[in-house]
């Protein structure tokens, strides 16, 4: 290789770094005044370390990645962030993008995911991987529930929660275990995050109250 090849090679390494550190510095900038026009604290990363939780969504595939994390300051820091992980390898491998929001529960939550049913929950339904039904053959038809203890979810989706959830539908994959409800969402704007937070925030407000004394926490969340 030529001397004049390798130095255009190197110019052009160098500009298209230049270019993709100055747009990572708009999105950083343009993030950031998003959160501080909801009062949320902001960091490009991961500062709590989130894909350290156990939920089963955030130990799937590889390259596992919490980005752009806003928080509500304060002893139990709800969060919202985008995430993504890798499955696969090669013409195989495929990157799953995702914004969720992290909100501290005020109970002990027994392993339990809610989300919408659908085309694929109800083939699972087919094949024998039933879901919890409830009282409300409604509720069940518009979502699917699972649990490792059908009676705490039994508990969480008393009348009051399910006709909440049926008269604002939500469309969110809910994941609680622990001190935490996680809420994935298809990935977002910068601008929807703090929406996102609220709505999830929302759900933990509508849960009954009696949890806090079947299920009592154990303690703080963390992280």
């Amino acid at each position: 290789m030529q001397v004049l090849e390798v130095v255009l090679i190197v110019a052009i390494a160098i500009v298209v770094f230049l270019a993709n550190n100055e747009i990572n510095k708009r999105r950083v900038a343009r993030y950031r005044a998003v959160a501080a026009a909801s009062g949320l604290e902001f960091d490009p990363g991961d500062p709590s370390n989130i894909t350290s939780l156990d939920f089963e969504f955030l130990q799937r595939g590889s390259s596992n990645q919490a980005t752009f994390t806003m928080w509500r300051p304060g002893a139990y820091s709800n969060r919202v962030f985008q995430y993504r992980y890798v499955t696969g390898s090669g013409k195989d491998r495929q990157v799953y993008s995702h914004t969720c929001a992290l909100v501290a529960l005020p109970f002990a939550a027994t392993s339990t995911r809610l989300r919408p049913e659908g085309f694929a929950t109800r083939l699972l339904n087919k094949v024998g991987l039933d879901d919890i039904e409830l009282e409300s053959p409604t509720f069940n038809d518009r979502y699917r529930i699972t649990s490792a203890d059908k009676q705490f979810a039994t508990a969480l989706l008393d009348p009051s929660m399910m006709g909440w959830l049926l008269e604002v539908p939500c469309e969110l994959d809910l994941y609680l275990l622990g001190s935490w409800l996680l809420a994935v969402d298809d990935r977002r704007s910068a601008e929807e995050l703090p929406n996102l937070l609220v709505r999830s925030e929302a759900l933990v407000t509508h849960m009954p109250t009696v949890m806090q004394s079947l299920y009592p926490p154990a303690g703080p969340p963390s992280p």
